[in-house]
Parts: structure tokens; sequence; C-alpha cells
């Protein structure tokens, strides 16, 4: 099913035609006149704007369209037209001179990588006797042709120190068209220009220009040569005229034995890969004398089809993604705008709001029930690219799906919101969640086990954002475990900040509890609840107030680890044992509080008012005393950590809106008008945002006079 999406998409986008031809980053032209003679003083230096918030920057680099490579680069062979400055100039790159004549020893691959490209040159002039490709020989000719049994250097190259760098090592360097010396060892790509045009495809396409005819034409001819025929004395079966092919289900069409071109862009392959591959060498891959392709027969032209849809989407940021080892591609079968816009809410935190409100505003005569949305997971192992997930759906239960996990994760920040427009920022992306629970570790190496685990559950939560399905309570042991180990590690004084109350974290704890719901169990909601029963979340409440006390009866000045530190972990499994200890602590801070004056007096009144209101919601014990309970289960232990979250967040958030209050009250009193009203703007905006019922009221029933309050 994947491949044959794949290869639907790759027709509808008419993407064969493009395959002798692909995107290539070029860093630098070579600029010639018509007869091969070097125009300017230096390389030509492309670059690619780049935004970033406000920024706008030049980073090195621009991508043309160039001719692919036939078949396999598998060393000593060269791309046609363009490639790094060390194959096209001929030197070694390590050492500062040119490649020596002779292939033989460590010099073999450069050397004939080198002899490759402009013998590549030669047989197209040959062929085609075009002007630019003779210049181009022409400039070899002047420049790189062996001279007394060595290869000369270049002009514009010269072996210096790096001057830009710590230890000034030497390094390549090209001279600019302005003159200045510039390092460009690494992995610098080299074109040319004739006469001021690049030699790359143009925008309007390649069936005008006799270069790229030829090379289509070579390219087709040279692809699949390697793999045409096998080894006769393989003994192997190959392809009959009645084969199928699995994609299409033509029949009698050229079987590709390994299906090319590789798939680019994908973490962790550098030179790419292939989805579907046999290994000759292991019979494993051989069922009934066949060899390689023909084992699951593809035609040539349906495994590049296929091939060129997936690079396609690996190409666009519009429809891929990469988080982690993990990358997301997305498409939908009839509407391009449509998988974009689903992309980039579930990449972007700053697209979600637009996205879950007008799906498809602006596309006319669009039927979302007719088109189906799909996405396909990819990571990398051992040179090959694995498929470790595939859905599709109807667009419209996609949307549907999208706007029940976004809903669901939906919890109010701790404090200022987060923004982003990246795969890592805010705080309901795919990273985020899944860093929640297993923490990226400083110097982590990306194969490790602990960097593999973190994959599967990147993969995890995507999967269940789209079909709907429950994340599993297996996350909950280590999602609570994180946040524990975070919570009495926190030490922002000492410069070790945790954050234990991430908004990531709670927002998947919440979306794992609603989507494991048991009958008549509390449903968590976006703010905090303060007319539920539920005794587990109520103790997580009394807990961040308990907190907040011990914080306010030391003056924010308390040493040594609080009552958080000390009694979290029993609180949140054996309440019964915990809480009586920390009923008694709590009328200590309430006299200490009582002796700080009137202010301590009213502060202490407001939160025995708190505490009151808190413990009403658990149920009295014969004894006429809270009975709390004995044992939290995990999904207690998950509602606790949801209260004591959500009860910080609204203190918080109170907190904020009574300083704003008190400074548009003390700026009224010394007569600022202007201050005031920013004060009492911000003080709106704050409660809007938060979307407290309680602190909009206050801040709406404000008086700037005392008296009048």
């Amino acid at each position: 099913m994947l491949l044959q999406a794949l290869h639907r998409y790759a027709e509808q986008r008419k993407l064969l035609d493009r395959l002798p031809f692909q995107m290539r980053t070029v860093h630098l032209l070579i600029p010639l006149k018509a007869d091969g003679s070097v125009r300017g003083n230096g390389f030509v230096p492309l670059t690619t704007p780049r935004t970033v918030g406000e920024k706008t920057k030049e980073e090195p680099g621009r991508e043309l369209l160039l001719p692919r490579f036939p078949g396999e680069n598998n060393g000593g062979k060269a791309y046609y037209l363009a490639e790094s400055f060390q194959c096209v100039l001929g030197v070694r790159k390590e050492s500062g001179e040119p490649l020596p004549v002779s292939d033989a020893g460590k010099d073999r691959n450069p050397v004939r990588a080198f002899r490759h490209f402009w013998a590549r040159i030669e047989e197209a002039a040959a062929r085609i006797a075009d002007l630019r490709l003779k210049a181009l020989l022409a400039f070899r000719d002047q420049h790189l042709t062996e001279v007394e049994g060595a290869n000369p250097l270049f002009d514009w190259l010269a072996w210096r120190p790096n001057e830009s760098s710590r230890e000034e090592k030497p390094e390549w360097h090209g001279r600019m068209a302005t003159g200045d010396w510039r390092p460009i060892g690494k992995l610098v790509t080299v074109a040319f220009e004739i006469d001021g045009v690049p030699l790359a495809v143009p925008a309007e396409g390649w069936r005008a220009d006799p270069i790229w005819q030829d090379w289509a034409t070579t390219y087709r001819n040279k692809s699949f040569t390697e793999d045409a025929v096998p080894n006769e004395d393989d003994g192997g079966v190959s392809a009959s005229a009645n084969t199928i092919c699995l994609v299409t289900g033509a029949v009698g069409l050229p079987v590709a034995r390994s299906h090319k071109p590789k798939i680019l862009g994908v973490p962790g392959l550098a030179s790419g890969g292939y989805v579907v591959s046999f290994a000759k060498e292991s019979p494993a891959f051989s069922s009934f004398g066949f060899e390689m392709g023909a084992n699951a027969p593809v035609s040539e032209a349906a495994a590049a089809s296929y091939a060129l849809g997936l690079n396609d989407l690996l190409e666009s940021r519009d429809t891929h993604f990469s988080v982690g080892g993990v990358t997301f591609c997305f498409w939908a079968e009839k509407n391009a705008e449509v998988a974009r816009r689903a992309g980039m809410a579930i990449r972007s935190a700053s697209q979600v709001s637009k996205f879950l409100k007008a799906p498809f505003a602006g596309i006319e005569g669009y039927d979302p029930k007719q088109d189906a949305f799909r996405s396909v997971a990819l990571t990398a192992n051992s040179g090959r690219v694995v498929v470790c997930g595939w859905l599709q759906m109807p667009v419209t239960d996609a949307v549907t799906n999208f706007k029940k996990w976004f809903g669901q994760l939906d919890v109010t920040p701790p404090g200022k919101a987060e923004e982003g427009d990246d795969e890592k920022a805010g705080p309901y992306s795919q990273f985020r969640l899944a860093n929640a629970v297993l923490p990226k570790r400083k110097g982590e190496n990306a194969k490790s086990a602990r960097a593999q685990l973190r994959n599967r559950i990147i993969l995890e939560l995507y999967t269940k954002a789209l079909d709907g399905t429950p994340v599993g309570t297996a996350l909950l042991p280590r999602l609570l475990e994180e946040f524990v180990t975070a919570l009495l590690t926190d030490n922002p004084k000492q410069n070790k900040k945790t954050f234990p109350l991430g908004q990531s974290r709670f927002a998947l704890l919440k979306l794992i509890l609603l989507r494991n719901l048991e009958e008549g169990e509390f449903m968590p909601r976006v703010h905090l609840a303060t007319d539920t029963p539920d005794q587990a979340y109520n103790l997580g409440r009394l807990l961040a107030i308990f907190a907040r006390l011990q914080k306010k009866a030391h003056e924010g000045k308390l040493e040594g680890p609080g009552v958080v530190q000390r009694y979290y972990a029993g609180a949140a499994s054996s309440p019964k044992t915990v809480f009586p200890v920390l009923i008694n602590l709590h009328i200590h801070h309430l006299r200490k509080l009582e002796q700080a004056g009137t202010n301590g007096s009213r502060s202490a009144d407001s939160f025995r008012a708190k505490v009151g209101d808190v413990l009403k919601l658990i149920p009295n014990g014969a004894d006429g005393r809270p009975d709390f309970m004995s044992v939290l289960t995990l999904n207690d232990q998950a509602r606790f950590a949801l209260g004591y979250y959500q009860q910080h967040a609204y203190d918080r958030a109170a907190s904020r809106v009574g300083h704003m209050l008190s400074e548009a009250r003390k700026a009224h009193k010394n007569k600022d008008a202007q201050l005031a009203e920013l004060c009492l703007h911000q003080a709106k905006q704050a409660v809007t945002l938060d979307d407290y019922p309680d602190l909009f009221d206050r801040v709406n029933n404000f008086k700037l006079e005392p008296t009048q309050e």
C-alpha cells in the first residue's frame, strides 16, 4: 500500500520526468567565458537567505537543479557538472597538494573520481558538440592538465592557516570574486557558469536545452545498466516475461534488481539509503532461487517512481519534519495544501489554533470527505531506510483526530505561554512531549538505547495524534518518575534548574488520563478544577498550597529542602501516612505568618480559607478528621501530580494579577494615570489569556481607590 501510494503521488506530479535531475546545494561557481578562460578574479559564492524570527541572514550554498547520479556512487566516480572542489580541481583534501597522476595507493578513489568527472564532460561534448561543454574542457586543458608528470594547482586555491579558527590549522582556501580568501574545506560543492549563466537546469525546464536533453537520455541508459542482467555464473533466476510488478500490476516490464534512486534526507543516512533492498550474499533474501529484486518484482519505472515520490516529500518542509531520529512525511491524495496545513499544525505550536479553527479555509471547491490523508514515518538503520509507521485515513478523520489530540493536550501553562515555530518549540510539539517522558541527556549518542526508546515514544505519540487511539498508560511510570526526580533535584539557587513543572509533561499526563478514562472517574480539565470530589487530585492541590504557605511563612528564604522535597514521594503514594504530618506542619506555618503583623495575618487567613476549601472536598472518617486514602494507584498518582501542577499554575496566575493590580493602585496614588491604566490593561490581558473566571471578575470589579473597592 505504501509503495503504491508513493507511486501514485509521483505520477500525479509527473516526477518521473525529472528523474535524471535532483536539487543539489552548490557553494561556489567557477565563472568562465565562452572560450573557457576564467572570468573575473575568483570563485562566485552562492548563498541563500534564511529568516529566523525577525532576522534574515545569508547562509552558504544555494539549491540548483542538477544531474542526478545514475546507479551507485560507491567510490571513484563523480556527479556530472557539479562536484566537490577536490574532485573538480584535482587536489588532496587533507594535505594541500594536487592529486598525483597515478591512481595507485591511497589516492586511488580521488584520482579516479577526478578523471571520471572530466570524462563525463568529454563524452557529452563528443555526443552533442555544445559550446558550453567545450568551454569546460578548454578550462581543464589550460589549468588542470598534467605537466611534467604532475597535476598543477589551480590559481584560485591556496593551502594556508585558517585565521578564523582557534588553532589556525592549515586548510584549503579559495579566492573569491571580491579578492578575499576564504576557507572552503568543509564539503564545498563547485559548479560552473558560462558568461554569467550558471550551468544548471533553468526554471523553465530541461527539454529545450541540448545539454539536459542529452543527460536525460544518458541517465536512463546508465541508471539500470549494472542491474539489468544477473550474472550468469550466479545461478540466480531472473524475472520472466510474465512477471507481474507488485506496485502497478503491469506484466512483462524490466524488473529493478535494486530500487533506485536512493532515498535522501533521512537523518542518519548521509549518503542515502533504500526502502527495499536485497543482500545478494544473504540466502535469507533469496526465495526459490531468485536473487535481489526478482524476489519481490517491481518494475524499474515503478521503483524509480515511488523513490522519487518519497524524495519529493523529503525535500519540502511543507511535507515532512524530523523529530529526534524519526522523520514524518505526509500528504493528501487530492490537495497538497491540506496536508501542508496539517503538517504545520502538528509540527509547529504557533499553527495549531489557526489550523483547528479553519482547516480548509480558502480552498475553493474542496470536499475533504473525498480525500485521503497519508503519512509515513522513517528511521535509519545500517544504511537502510526503515518504515516504522504507515497511516492512511479520510482527511476528515485526520482533522477530527487532530482537534481531539490538541484539545486533550491543552493545559494551562505554569507561567508565560511558550512560543516557537519549529519542530522542537512549543509545549505540545512531539519532541517536547517525548522529552517529558525521557529527557535527552547531555552528550547522548543518537544510536544509544535511550535515544532509540525516545524515537519509539515520538512515533507512538504521532500515531496516536492521527488515529485517535489511547496513549498507553505504560508511559505513566516513567513520566511520573521523571517529574518526581526533577522536582526533588530542582535548585535554581545553585544554578541547577530541572524545570519540573514544564507544561509538556502535564499536557501529556492529562491526555493519557483522558484517553484511558474509566466510567465515573474524574475528567481532567484545562484549568484548575475546584469542584471535583476526586481525592487524589485534591491531595495534589493541597500539597501545592502547603508548599506555597511554607514559602510565604519563610518570606521566600527557606533554607534546605521544603515540604515538597521532603514529602512529595510519600504524599503521592501513601497519603494516609503523610498528610496528617503536613496538616500539623501547616498550622505551624500559619502561626508564623500571623506573627508578621497585619499583612501576615491577612495572608494566613487567605491560606486557611484555601486549605479549608480543599479539605471540604475530602470525606471525614469516624473521628471527624479527613479520611485520607491509604494507597494511590498509578492513575491516582497521575491525578495527584496534575492537581499539584494546576494549583501551582493557578496560584502563580493569581499572584501575577494581584501584583499588577497593586502596581496600578500604587501608580494611581502617585497620580500617574498613564501607568495605572497600563497596569490595569496588562491585568485584563493576563486574565483573558489565563481564563480563570474568578480572576477575571476580580480584575473587572477592581477599583483604584481602596475605599471604593
